[in-house]
C-alpha cells in the first residue's frame, strides 16, 4: 500500500475528465452453505473516512501494490488539495485530516452530486481497477490511531467504530479495461451490495474481528469487526461486518 501513496503524489497531466459516483445495488446472493444458521444483516450505517479514489492500470495480487499507470479521480476536500499531506484524524505528521465519514448506507443522490462536481482531470491510459484510500499505513504497520470505519445495524444502541490497517480497498476489475482518451468525459460508477456486507449468527463469542458461519474454515466467512448482542436470558448473538466489495463500470458522462 505504500506504493499506493507514492504513485498518487504525481500530478495528473492528461486531458480526460472523470466524474465519480456510487450506486447501492443488491446483487444475487453468492453465500455458501454453512454449518451454523447465519442471517443477513443489512447495515443501517456503513461509513468510511474516505481520502481519495483513483484508477489503477493493474494491481499485484500478492503485494497489492500498483502496477503501471495510476490516476486520481476524487480527493476529499478536507485534504486541502494535497494527497501527500493528508490522512485521517489522529495520525501524526500531516497538515490536513479527514474527519468526516462517507456513509454507504444513506441515499447517495446528494452525495453523488458533490462527487460528480469535481470532474477531475485524469491521465489518458488503460485502467483495470478502481481503488479507495481511507487511511495511510504508518511506519509500524499498526492500526490507525483513530477509527476509520463506523457501522450500525438494527438493535444496536449506538454506532460502532473501529480502525483497520487495510487502508486501501481494491474494486473488482472492470468488465473490460477502461480506455481513457484525450478529450473523453467519463463517469465511473462503483456499485456495491450492502446485503452482502454483514451477517448475524447465534453464538456467545466476544466482539472484535472474527469468522462466523461454520465449524471449519472452509464453511466460514471472516469479518473485520463483530459486535456481541443479547444476553444469557434472551440468547446471545453476534453481528459482523466487512467493508463493501465494489464493482466498477464506466460510461460517457450524461449517459448514466
Amino acid at each position: 500500500m505504500r506504493a499506493l501513496i507514492a504513485l498518487l503524489l504525481a500530478g495528473c497531466t492528461g486531458s480526460a475528465t472523470v466524474h465519480l459516483q456510487f450506486r447501492n445495488s443488491a446483487a444475487a446472493s453468492t453465500s455458501k452453505p454453512r454449518a451454523l444458521t447465519v442471517s443477513p444483516a443489512v447495515p443501517s450505517e456503513l461509513a468510511m473516512r474516505m481520502i481519495a479514489v483513483y484508477l489503477a492500470e493493474d494491481v499485484d495480487p500478492v503485494t497489492l501494490n500498483n502496477i503501471g499507470q495510476n490516476t486520481m479521480i476524487w480527493l476529499n476536500e478536507e485534504c486541502g488539495g494535497s494527497i501527500g499531506d493528508c490522512d485521517i484524524e489522529g495520525q501524526p505528521g500531516y497538515s490536513n485530516y479527514v474527519q468526516s465519514y462517507f456513509d454507504f448506507a444513506q441515499g447517495v443522490d446528494a452525495v453523488n452530486a458533490i462527487l460528480n462536481a469535481q470532474g477531475r482531470a485524469a491521465e489518458a491510459g488503460t485502467y483495470r481497477y478502481a481503488r479507495i484510500e481511507f487511511c495511510k499505513i504508518g511506519p509500524d504497520g499498526g492500526d490507525p490511531v483513530e477509527p476509520n470505519v463506523e457501522w450500525s445495524v438494527a438493535g444496536l444502541s449506538a454506532p460502532r467504530r473501529f480502525g483497520t490497517r487495510m487502508c486501501g480497498v481494491t474494486s473488482q476489475p472492470f468488465a473490460a479495461p477502461l480506455e481513457l482518451k484525450a478529450g473523453d468525459t467519463v463517469t465511473v460508477t462503483l456499485a456495491y451490495d450492502l446485503s452482502q456486507t454483514a451477517a448475524t449468527v447465534d453464538d456467545d463469542q466476544p466482539s472484535g474481528p472474527g469468522c462466523i458461519g461454520g465449524f471449519t474454515p472452509a464453511d466460514q466467512t471472516c469479518y473485520q469487526d463483530c459486535v456481541q448482542t443479547g444476553d444469557a436470558v434472551s440468547g446471545w448473538s453476534r453481528t459482523c461486518v466487512n467493508v463493501p466489495v465494489f464493482t466498477p463500470s464506466a460510461a460517457a458522462a450524461g449517459s448514466y
